[in-house]
């Protein structure tokens, strides 16, 4: 019963089910009019029928000359005639063949002068209605339940009748000059079993009809549940290849991620520390050059200059670049240092939300690192396509929290050359592989990337990381707008870092380790 009580919910959920229920709703709404229909029907034609046989024994009792014909003595004539056999025999021979179970005669104040049952006592018909209706000449009908019917041989029953009352005059039927009330006849024709039979045929026809539908809504209902446990297995076999590629690209990342930082630890490490070893041994031998060959010294301190300039610029910012260090203070310090290098070549612009500045306080960050990282990332690629395609005279970076759609928002918008290309895929080919690894580092995090765009109208570029902080409330504000710091032009990029530009690797960051 549990089982079947789990199964109607699922089965009126189903389209097929749904509609199968609808159509059975409306054969039952049909069954239970159709039966009254038909039975109206034939109730109907019973009246019909009787109301003749009514006309007839009317006819039968005026020409057959069992009255004498005077009108002045026709009502006590029938009253007293209808107390004799052979009026019981004249009556039983007029209905004889007839659907009639059973006639009355009663004279005009109700009285029952003569009834073809033998049993029932005689009963005043005076207060009924059908006898009112009738003696004001209305033939009028009624059904009857479980009335007593008893047949000549004295047997008796009971059984659903209609009873018709009809005025009986001194005049016949057809006799053109009309005729005075005389006496009313009921006759009594048996409708329970025809009733019956209606009924048990029209459930036959619905319960085949229920049977049918059934079985129809089972065959429908197993192939369709087949179509969509197959749909549902290839979506379920779509979505794991999707997970798997995702996993796979989140990996890809994570490794890219990882060389990097190896590279740029061996930068930073080994290869900085012989330079520096090398750069205190020039100093060292420019010692011993002064003091032994004065002039010869400045050579020296010249090549000393350079490799410490190498070490500490060129290989010190490159490391940085390949393994953004800043990043582990925040998503908005890393932000901050973009905004810093990219305003030596083009004006930018930091939008800050304070949803946003909020989860980085105090130098702690409660955004994931690989989170704090993508954003970076993609920071970084977006400005580097400013620079190279979009021919942009202002750049701006958006930041923002929206703790109601649990999500982070990263923006970078141009005013720039735009393109018409409708998906990210399209812009990648006009704009080169940037927009693409843009959407691998959204789409690594469970994020997604909108790209909006017309010709001549400039480019932006949105990102929506999902993220929640644990226990955070929702909190209004407007934007915090943060401007490149003034005061003192910034040193030109190093040679390293504009061939690092112009090759379109990613670009670097100002400060310290």
């Amino acid at each position: 019963m549990e089982r079947l009580r789990g199964y109607v919910p699922a089965i009126l959920r189903h389209p097929v089910g749904g509609g199968m229920a609808t159509i059975a709703i409306i054969a039952i709404v049909i069954l239970f009019v159709g039966t009254d229909i038909l039975s109206n029907d034939f109730l109907e034609d019973v009246n019909r029928q009787q109301s003749q046989q009514i006309l007839h024994l009317s006819e039968t009792l005026h020409y057959s000359g069992i009255l004498s014909g005077d009108r002045n003595s026709a009502r006590e004539e029938l009253s007293e005639l209808a107390d004799t056999p052979t009026f019981d025999r004249f009556i039983r021979q007029a209905i004889f063949g007839l659907n009639i179970a059973r006639l009355d005669l009663y004279d005009l104040n109700g009285n029952r002068l003569y009834s073809t049952d033998t049993v029932s006592s005689p009963e005043s018909a005076a207060a009924s209605t059908p006898f009112i209706e009738a003696r004001r000449g209305v033939m009028t009908s009624t059904v009857q339940k479980d009335a007593l019917i008893s047949d000549a041989t004295g047997q008796t029953r009971t059984t659903d009748v209609l009873a018709t009352y009809g005025l009986i005059e001194d005049r016949a039927p057809d006799d053109p000059r009309g005729g005075r009330p005389m006496a009313v006849i009921s006759i009594y024709g048996e409708i329970g079993g025809n009733l019956d039979s209606i009924r048990t045929t029209i459930w036959y026809i619905v319960g085949v009809f229920f049977g049918g539908l059934a079985i129809i809504f089972f065959v429908v209902y197993r192939v369709s549940e087949a179509s969509r446990k197959r749909l549902q297995d290839a979506n379920d076999l779509l979505q794991q290849q999707y997970m798997a590629v995702r996993e796979s690209r989140e990996r890809m990342l994570a490794a890219d991620e990882a060389a990097k930082r190896a590279i740029a630890e061996e930068l930073h490490g080994a290869v900085q520390t012989k330079l520096y070893a090398v750069w205190m041994k020039l100093g060292l031998a420019a010692q011993e050059i002064r003091d032994s060959a004065a002039g010869q010294d400045q050579i020296v301190d010249a090549i000393a200059a350079e490799v410490d300039n190498i070490r500490e610029e060129d290989i010190r910012q490159l490391s940085h670049r390949l393994h953004p260090g800043i990043i582990r203070v925040g998503a908005l310090a890393g932000l901050r240092s973009l905004r810093d290098y990219y305003e030596q070549l083009i004006p930018v612009e930091l939008n800050v939300g304070p949803e946003a500045e909020a989860l980085e306080q105090a130098g702690i960050s409660d955004i994931p690192e690989k989170l704090r990282l993508a954003a970076y990332r993609i920071t970084e690629l977006a400005l580097g396509n400013v620079l190279k395609h979009a021919r942009a005279t202002s750049t701006t970076i958006g930041w923002d929290y929206r703790p109601g759609e649990a999500e982070l928002v990263l923006t970078i918008s141009d005013n720039g050359l735009g393109f018409d290309e409708p998906d990210a895929s399209m812009a990648a080919e006009a704009t080169g592989i940037g927009l693409t690894t843009i959407n691998d580092y959204a789409d690594a995090l469970g994020g997604s990337l909108d790209i909006n765009s017309r010709p001549g109208e400039g480019t932006r570029v949105t990102v929506r990381f999902p993220y929640r902080q644990a226990g955070s409330d929702d909190r209004g504000g407007g934007t915090i707008t943060e401007e490149a710091p003034s005061g003192g032009s910034a040193e030109p990029a190093s040679t390293v870092q504009r061939l690092a530009h112009n090759a379109g690797s990613l670009a670097g960051e100002s400060g310290n380790d």
